[in-house]
């Protein structure tokens, strides 16, 4: 009986504990665009990876990345890549504190415009 009651427990561990690195990919979708440098694709993954995109080679990209972090929250981060840079967007990423923003507004408005 002790020994039934230990193989429970390890098999619940190993359900529980599963190692990352057996990963599978479940969705994979990959299409090159009619003009040339544009694209699409998506990938999931067994371990609840995702990510989707769009763009157009050296010009822009706009697009998303989830997973599960340790804690169990799903992390999202919502992109575009462009002339900008990089934008990510996200509710667990930190932003800057509301002072900041007007102290820039204040410093656009009143600073010399130079030649």
């Amino acid at each position: 009986m002790m020994f039934k009651v230990i193989v429970l427990f390890s098999l619940v561990a190993s359900c529980l504990c599963q190692d990352e690195s057996q990963a599978e990919i479940t969705r994979f979708d990959n299409v090159i665009g009619p003009e040339a440098g544009q694209y699409e694709f998506a990938y999931e993954t067994s371990n609840g990876i995702k990510e989707e995109v769009q763009g157009e080679g050296g010009k822009f990209a706009k697009g998303f990345y989830e997973y599960t972090a340790p804690e169990g929250e799903v992390i999202r981060v919502e992109y575009v890549a462009d002339d900008n840079g990089y934008q990510p967007e996200g509710d667990h990423l930190p932003t800057p504190h509301p002072a900041v923003a007007k102290a820039i507004e204040y410093l656009k408005a009143n600073l010399p415009k130079q030649a």
